[in-house]
């Protein structure tokens, strides 16, 4: 070993040893670092879980309440509508009004109305052309009396 060298020894082991010393510090540092960091996202991910886990406890609630709750009340107002609709059938066919002339029957007759109480969507255009051409009887009807 070069005699300069053995001169400087103990001051380059002091340095090296001072130097790894920082890097010793400075790396435990940055671990703990490090694992805080890790122990903070780990705490926002058990939160945004939990509170995961509380909204779809919520909507599987609020599910339940619609099937218990809601879909029977829609099911009774359904059959009342469908009751109310075959009884004011019942009754126009029944009325006393006079025929409106045009025809044997009148705008109001038993066939006038179909009684299958299928698919509104399916029959809903032709129920409205026949009310129109009802209505327009009723209008010249009442119209002539005049």
């Amino acid at each position: 070993m070069p005699p300069f060298l053995l001169k400087y020894l103990p001051h380059l082991v002091a340095l090296a040893g001072i130097v790894g010393g920082i890097w010793y510090f400075g790396h435990a540092r940055y671990k703990a670092g490090q694992d805080d960091v890790r122990a903070e996202v780990a705490a926002e991910v058990a939160k945004a879980t939990a509170e995961t886990a509380r909204i779809e406890e919520e909507r599987a609630k609020l599910s339940e309440r619609i099937e218990n709750e809601l879909q029977p009340k829609l099911a009774k107002a359904d059959a009342d509508a469908r009751d109310l609709a075959r009884r004011l059938r019942i009754a126009t066919r029944r009325s006393a009004l006079p025929e409106a002339p045009g025809g044997p029957s009148g705008p109001d007759a038993p066939g006038g109305e179909s009684t299958d109480l299928g698919s509104l969507e399916e029959s809903h255009f032709a129920a409205c052309a026949r009310d129109s051409e009802r209505l327009n009887g009723w209008i010249e009807f009442y119209s002539s009396i005049e």
